[in-house]
């Protein structure tokens, strides 16, 4: 009888330790060094065109996002649709709302390239979208390895 009682009070505790953590893990805030994985998607997901950096104010207007803490976006010269774009917000709800506006980047480009690039179009309607937590990820690529890479970053 003793016994039972005693492997009850460990499945008690077990159980309560168990709960404790997935509660701490549920909670746990990603960190994400956006120069780290703006470099790694550069030089490992294929691109047709040449990505540059832009420049803050470039963002700014092309976004209509102004309230960042950080951001590192890659352009093609315009030939392709191809676009990295990596956001840090100061919170989760910043970043959720600057996903509508990522959202209406897309559908901006669709309307430019629409007319003479479909290829291009298709290409932004397969693009990449992610936020998680303080952060949004933004791909436009054929490079199905994107996601992967990205996905790696985003955990």
């Amino acid at each position: 009888m003793r016994k039972k009682g005693y492997i009850i009070i460990i499945a008690v505790i077990l159980i309560i330790a168990i709960a404790i953590f997935i509660l701490k893990n549920m909670n746990k805030e990603i960190t994400i060094d956006i120069d780290k994985l703006s470099e790694n998607i550069i030089k490992n997901v294929d691109f047709e065109d040449e990505m540059n950096i832009t420049d803050a104010e470039t963002v700014k207007r092309l976004y209509n996002i102004d309230n960042a803490i950080s951001e590192k976006v890659y352009l093609s010269s315009g030939a392709t649709a191809e676009e990295v774009a990596i956001f840090e917000f100061e919170n989760k709800e910043n970043a959720k709302e600057a996903v509508a506006k990522v959202n209406e980047r897309i559908e901006n480009q669709k309307s430019s390239y629409s007319g003479y690039a479909p290829k291009e179009v298709k290409r932004l309607e397969d693009a990449i979208l992610i936020q998680k937590d303080k952060y949004i990820v933004f791909c436009v690529t054929e490079d199905k390895n994107a996601q992967k890479l990205i996905s790696e970053y985003m955990e």
